[in-house]
């Protein structure tokens, strides 16, 4: 069981670092499991998994990521209110 922790973790630490190491605020699923080497379900079961994320869609409906405190800090409020009523993030 703990491999399976360890790994989660790893995983965790991945995306976060991929997220944090970059000026856009919002990035793909896709590009996000190609930087990481880490399959887009194995992203997806993560970020559900963890507290550390914001899940939302963009124009073309496509899953993008960010870290919560890069959403709290640099998302407009007009775009967390218009979310929050859409029930896309946060």
């Amino acid at each position: 069981m703990k491999n399976i922790v360890e790994n989660n973790t790893e995983i965790e630490s991945k995306i976060y670092d991929v997220l944090n190491d970059n000026e856009s605020l919002w990035h793909s699923v896709n590009e996000v499991a190609s930087v990481t080497g880490v399959t887009s379900n194995d992203i997806f079961k993560t970020i559900n998994e963890s507290n550390k994320f914001v899940l939302s869609t963009n124009e073309e409906k496509q899953p993008i990521i960010t870290t919560r405190n890069r959403f709290r800090k640099e998302e407009p409020f007009l775009r967390k209110l218009v979310g929050a009523f859409k029930n896309r993030i946060d």
